[in-house]
């Protein structure tokens, strides 16, 4: 007689209805009355006002709490009030505080519902509570305090990520805290050529987004892959200079080339030198991929000196000697 009564209720909350059901007013076990019996629905015993349980309420092990039932006051059909005392009084209260926690978690499952107003009743308190029965009383204050965790991103690479609702941008890493059962979506920029990871069994991907429901702290890396870098190399290196009675000086100029032999500018190349004198200088190539460095006040006693190209950066590059369209040094005689 109660299987299909109680598979229907059971199916009904695996669906997401959420079921407040009277314990029964027979003073038995409520293992033997349907809906009362059905594991899935939130089986309501009825208390007393000393918070005793009502002398009518049955009890037992599937009775999952008590709530108020014994003289509740009541609208009723024909206008008014009036005092009523049963289970069926009971079960209301319990399906208010679902309805209050669904209100502030909107997004919660009918299990997480009956489990937090479980979970949430306060212990001990019912006498009499009858034999297996839970010693649980209905508690609602604090439902409308929605949880939050803290989802905390860090970055690897040299690219970004932004996460929705809240929007907000990761640098190295940043966290942020989501209200429970929030569904945050994380956005990769590129939106290729990463991988999130860091919790189990979500989100490791490379299509450039990753979703994930907000019921736990999270902490997430995305690992971004490093593009190789654009090669360039020295694309010609000349040497002039100038004399007078007293001294001389000389130049280098140097030009770098990208691959395709363009000029690449805001290049920083690095030169030595050696002879005349000796030592290291720099200079930053400009629009036409050039730069220029000078040493003056050279001895006349001093019959040359020479420069070399030893190191070349831009973001983004890398200098492959093994390219050069010239030789990396070049010497100047006075």
């Amino acid at each position: 007689f109660y299987g299909p009564v109680n598979t229907a209720v059971n199916n009904s909350v695996a669906a997401g209805v959420v079921w407040a059901v009277a314990a029964g007013n027979d003073n038995v076990d409520a293992c033997n009355s349907s809906p009362a019996s059905a594991a899935s629905a939130l089986t309501a015993g009825s208390s007393t006002n000393s918070d005793a349980r009502s002398s009518f309420s049955n009890f037992g092990t599937c009775v999952d709490l008590f709530a108020p039932g014994s003289g509740i006051t009541s609208s009723v059909p024909s206008g008014g009030y009036a005092s009523y005392s049963g289970t069926s009084m009971a079960s209301p209260h319990v399906a208010g505080a679902a309805a209050l926690y669904l209100s502030a978690n909107p997004t919660a499952s009918a299990t997480e519902v009956n489990s937090w107003v479980v979970n949430n009743a306060t212990t001990g308190l019912v006498t009499s509570a009858g034999t297996g029965s839970p010693n649980r009383l209905l508690y609602t204050l604090g439902i409308g305090t929605v949880a939050t965790h803290a989802l905390t991103v860090t970055k690897v690479g040299s690219g970004t990520v932004s996460s929705n609702p809240a929007g907000v941008s990761c640098g190295t890493s940043c966290t942020t805290s989501y209200a429970e059962n929030t569904s945050v979506t994380l956005t990769a920029t590129p939106s290729t050529g990463h991988n999130f990871s860091g919790w189990s069994g979500a989100c490791t991907n490379t299509s450039g987004t990753c979703t994930v429901t907000m019921d736990a702290a999270k902490s997430v890396t995305a690992t971004f892959a490093q593009p190789p870098a654009a090669s360039m190399h020295l694309g010609a290196m000349t040497g002039t200079k100038k004399t007078s009675k007293s001294s001389w000086s000389a130049s280098t100029t140097v030009t770098m080339h990208s691959a395709t032999h363009a000029a690449l500018s805001s290049v920083l190349v690095t030169v030595s030198f050696s002879g005349a004198t000796s030592g290291t200088a720099s200079c930053t190539t400009n629009s036409r991929g050039s730069c220029t460095v000078t040493r003056s006040g050279l001895s006349n006693n001093a019959s040359s000196i020479t420069f070399t190209v030893t190191g070349a950066t831009r973001s983004g590059y890398s200098y492959n000697a093994a390219e050069n369209d010239r030789p990396n040094s070049v010497t100047i005689n006075r």
